[in-house]
């Protein structure tokens, strides 16, 4: 506190540096707010955004979904051939798919005189009623590895059979396919 007090009550160089450092702060502080005030972004922008977040999330948790609905699919397939008996499957994506969203192109020409002319091109995504992406266009997607357990997986047959299944299902190689023998719990 005697510190505060010495630099209230001395008039000379100490002050005046007090005095600079507090005003630089307090200009600093304020530059800052205000900034952030004006930083090119309205809350349409905003919106946008946390709806774009809004879809890649929706996008993960469909992407999971079609993962279990694949395996699903192929566990009911390779548990009707001969050999194999009880079969779990585990598969796993190469990427999330790819959706073709909507957009809104507008372009905008200014003629600048003797500099020249200058073109201005403008997207907006075009959002539904719920304020989410229209989607064009989606693909699923790649299947990068397939992992099968089952009570037949120790005969050469029936891991042969299996694993060309895979190949001709989702079009990956061989060495992306593996098949086990189920073990007893």
């Amino acid at each position: 506190m005697s510190f505060f007090k010495k630099l209230f009550e001395n008039k000379g160089a100490s002050r005046r540096a007090f005095v600079n450092i507090f005003t630089a702060l307090a200009v600093g502080i304020g530059l800052i707010l205000i900034g952030g005030m004006f930083d090119g972004r309205d809350g349409k922008n905003k919106t946008e955004a946390a709806s774009q977040a809004e879809a890649e999330a929706g996008e993960e948790t469909e992407d999971a979904d079609y993962r279990r609905e694949l395996e699903t699919e192929l566990e009911k397939i390779l548990g009707k051939a001969n050999g194999v008996g009880k079969i779990e499957v585990m598969i796993t994506l190469k990427n999330n798919g790819r959706s073709s969203l909507a957009e809104d192109r507008s372009k905008e020409k200014a003629s600048g005189g003797s500099s020249g002319d200058s073109e201005k091109e403008e997207y907006k995504t075009l959002l539904t009623g719920e304020n989410q992406p229209y989607i064009i266009n989606k693909s699923y997607p790649e299947v990068e590895g397939v992992l099968i357990t089952c009570e037949g997986g120790g005969a050469v047959e029936v891991k042969s059979s299996l694993i060309s299944a895979c190949c001709a299902l989702f079009g990956i190689d061989a060495n992306k396919i593996e098949v086990l023998k189920m073990g007893g719990n």
